[in-house]
């Protein structure tokens, strides 16, 4: 390399190697994996390495440039440190010390689909880091901290041992990448090694760079492209781009890693806007994380609806988990928490849950990817039935009221993060104020446009200032504008999304067998799978929104989504009307069969009470057979966990995408033909848009409007 190389910029030897790559005797190439189009200027301090045997590469970061890529990889920070949605990852390789200290890199599953703002990989100078040489997510922390927290762990997790599946993943989250190899562990050390070996001296003398190991996925989670149109090529693409060739690459799995330039995005495409992180974000979780050192925080997210609330938890739960150790306003180190207490309050479009549910979880580790990719198992969850609390605000206030109620049993010594839902006006506004009066929070942060903040934001921020004295407000700005306008997915299919990803988990092996939150079986539909068989005398059913006579209550069941709900409450009084209701009601249908199979429906009159149920998921109800008065049911929900539930709430805001029941008909029809020696009737036409004509949706109350009256004068 000249020294005139090597005094300038010294990411231009990278710019060098995309000619002499191929003839390499190290047989690392460059892969460029820009599009075809002209390369923006900044677009040429990214650069990859790619392994020619395993499904492996090294990407170079340079400082103040962030690397927006879209794709489902693992990533790993080798040499330096890098942040992705406020996650630090510090590598355990120093460059004076290659060859003699040891590569023990933590993979991290990153999923950046175009259905929401692509994630983006940034460098972080060394300054603003600690020196200490930890893995990838965790930091040192004081004795005394650390012994708290883990006797706190243990205490509640011995205590809910078998209860729930949410040890599962608390204690195992494959971050590893699923490498339970150890000769397979050390073949990719190796590989990261003599990769780091082949890099130009440039690149080691470049101050601020960061190398970050990428490799390839087996969560399988792109196959969810092929469920609806409009989830196509939200994982995947198929634009043309610069790839190594075939002799030099790598496994195919590593070229479906696209990285793209701000400039470089098209809307026409499918791309979407990286994700931007303003400064405000940065600046209040740097304040959050300082006092989280002093005490037990306890921070509100609030903001109107599409204001950016989820992605600014998610990014403060990764910076509570992963941030180095800062010196605090009273001299004490701010280090990084081992679990973070998170309650989602937006039934809607929840982060870690499926639709319809409120929950607590205790999160160990960092969350990076949309809500479809990060469905966890909640350390308590109730089930709401709707996307909204409009339909029953009382009960929706007892259900987050119950999960502040909780946190304090279960986790009071983690830090509280809770992300609330965008209804902030009218009744919603009652029950946001009704919430934070139960919480006490000690840290309010408002996410609004810089702009509003003049107008009514800057009112809203008064009002809660007086409403809640003891609390600090945090003002931060809006995500870009742009993510609205360039993503392509609606509230709606946001919901079809998670609940495909949720019940398109695989099927527990053994009855005990632990929760994987990272890997999907979306090649085998639902349909093809073998379910649950619980008899219907064990169970109770509640129809939330709607009154079921119990005549009827089995075909309000059939193939519709229920909550798994394990319920503490008594209904030895209302079982007794129940009898005596179904005893009195003649069998209808001509066998004689009893239409009802003596199932015990809890009236509608009964509420559920939050403090006595706890929802483990949702399952299927695939069919009913009244011959052996047996429900088959299809959940991703342990068995061991299935066995303690004896409640199902069937909710019509809590509907079934119809391309899961609609998945694998095409390979029925196909069995159908004349080879096959079976007839099969072709599949129903089915969509998934709006039906149109009488019928087609549930009626409107509109007596809420206001009508003009016309009179005589």
């Amino acid at each position: 390399m000249s020294k005139r190389a090597a005094s300038s910029n010294p990411f231009d030897a990278l710019r060098k190697l995309r000619k002499t790559a191929s003839s390499s005797s190290a047989g690392a190439a460059f892969v460029a994996t820009q599009r075809d189009a002209a390369l923006p200027a900044h677009s040429a301090e990214h650069a990859m390495f790619v392994s020619p045997t395993l499904d492996l590469a090294l990407l170079v970061v340079a400082p103040g440039t962030p690397v927006a890529f879209k794709g489902a990889v693992r990533i790993a920070a080798v040499v330096g440190t890098c942040r992705v949605l406020g996650a630090e990852m510090r590598g355990p390789t120093l460059w004076s010390a290659l060859g003699a200290m040891p590569v023990h890199s933590r993979f991290l599953h990153v999923f950046s689909p175009s259905s929401a703002s692509l994630l983006q990989i940034e460098a972080v100078a060394a300054s603003t880091t600690s020196t200490s040489t930890s893995t990838s997510t965790s930091t040192s922390t004081s004795p005394a901290a650390g012994a708290h927290a883990a006797s706190q762990t243990q205490r509640r997790d011995s205590k809910r041992q078998g209860s729930t599946h949410h040890q599962a993943y608390a204690a195992g989250s494959d971050l590893n990448g699923g490498d339970a190899d150890d000769d397979r562990v050390r073949e990719y050390t190796a590989e990261i090694v003599r990769l780091l070996g082949t890099l130009p001296a440039a690149v080691r003398s470049a101050s601020g760079a960061c190398v970050v190991a990428v490799r390839a996925h087996n969560t399988h989670i792109e196959h969810i492209e092929r469920m609806m149109p409009v989830f196509r090529s939200i994982l995947t693409t198929d634009a043309p781009r610069r790839a190594v060739s075939s002799s030099t690459a790598g496994p195919a799995s590593i070229r479906h890693l696209m990285i793209v330039s701000p400039e470089s995005h098209d809307a026409a495409a499918g791309s979407a806007p990286p994700t931007v992180i303003p400064d405000s974000w940065r600046d209040s979780a740097s304040k959050l994380v300082e006092a989280a050192a002093a005490g037990v925080p306890r921070i509100c997210i609030v903001g109107a609806r599409n204001a950016g609330k989820s992605t600014f938890a998610r990014f403060l739960v990764n910076t509570l988990l992963t941030s180095a150790p800062v010196a605090t306003s009273g001299g004490s180190a701010a280090a990084a928490h081992p679990e973070v207490a998170y309650i989602d309050c937006d039934p809607g479009q929840p982060g870690l849950s499926p639709p319809g549910l409120v929950s607590l979880h205790c999160v160990r580790a960092p969350l990076l990817g949309p809500a479809f990719t990060t469905l966890l198992p909640p350390l308590r969850a109730l089930f709401v039935g709707s996307s909204s609390p409009r339909e029953d605000p009382d009960y929706f206030a007892a259900c987050v009221g119950e999960l502040v109620a909780a946190w304090r049993r279960e986790m009071p010594s983690a830090p509280l993060v809770v992300n609330t839902n965008g209804w902030i006006k009218g009744m919603g506004y009652d029950l946001l104020m009704h919430f934070i009066d139960t919480l006490s929070p000690t840290d309010l942060v408002h996410v609004a446009p810089a702009v509003a903040r003049s107008g009514p934001a800057g009112h809203f921020e008064r009002v809660l200032r007086e409403r809640c004295p003891s609390a600090r407000v945090l003002a931060v700005d809006s995500a870009s504008d742009l993510a609205a306008s360039r993503i392509k997915l609606n509230a709606a299919d946001q919901r079809a999304l998670s609940m495909v990803s949720y019940f398109m988990r695989p099927p527990a092996a053994e009855p005990h067998a632990p929760f994987s939150p990272t890997r999907w079986d979306l090649d085998t539909p639902l349909t093809h799978r073998a379910p649950y068989a619980v008899a219907m005398q064990s169970l109770r059913v509640k129809f939330v929104h709607e009154d079921v006579p119990a005549s009827q209550a089995l075909a309000a069941l059939n193939g519709t989504v229920v909550g798994l709900v394990i319920d503490a409450c008594e209904y030895h009084q209302q079982q007794q009307q129940q009898q005596q209701q179904q005893s009195a009601t003649p069998a209808t249908p001509a066998d004689g069969r009893d239409a009802h199979a003596g199932i015990r429906i809890v009236p509608a009159c009964f509420p559920l009470v939050p403090a006595n149920t706890h929802c483990v998921g949702l399952a299927v109800v695939r069919a009913v057979d009244l011959d052996s008065g047996m429900l088959h049911v299809l959940s991703p929900v342990p068995r061991n966990v299935l066995l303690r539930v004896n409640l199902l709430v069937r909710s019509p805001g809590v509907e079934l995408p119809v391309c899961l029941l609609t998945d694998g008909l095409d390979s029925i029809a196909a069995a159908g033909r004349p080879s096959a020696g079976a007839s099969f009737a072709p599949p129903p036409y089915t969509t998934y848009m709006l039906a149109e004509g009488a019928g087609a949706a549930a009626k409107r109350n509109r007596h809420l409007l206001r009508r003009k009256v016309s009179g005589r004068n």
